[in-house]
């Protein structure tokens, strides 16, 4: 990840792009929190106001899930969690 000194967007935690559907509510919202707080806390060490990723690294860390959820049953599955029930959609995971 790339720090910025300009603000850019900010990042949500318990979202559709979040592991959340296929896991522990509670477990997961603290990995979120204390990931939020490292992140904030390398801002503020940098003096910077954002992190955005690189194009590269966030096509690599989505295949990089890919692979391992195809090492899965989860791509053989037909669900709202992969967008399968969205028309003209890609099938696949969400998280």
């Amino acid at each position: 990840m790339k720090a910025n000194k300009q603000p850019s967007h900010q990042s949500r935690s318990y979202t559709p792009q979040s592991p959340t559907a296929l896991s522990n509510g509670t477990t997961i919202i603290e990995a979120q929190v204390e990931t939020a707080v490292d992140m904030i806390a390398a801002l503020e060490k940098q003096n910077a106001k954002s992190i955005e990723a690189q194009p590269d690294a966030a096509a690599a860390w989505k295949k990089g899930i890919a692979d391992v959820e195809n090492m899965t049953l989860l791509p053989q599955t037909s669900s709202w969690w992969n967008a399968a029930n969205v028309p003209g959609k890609k099938v696949e995971g969400m998280t």
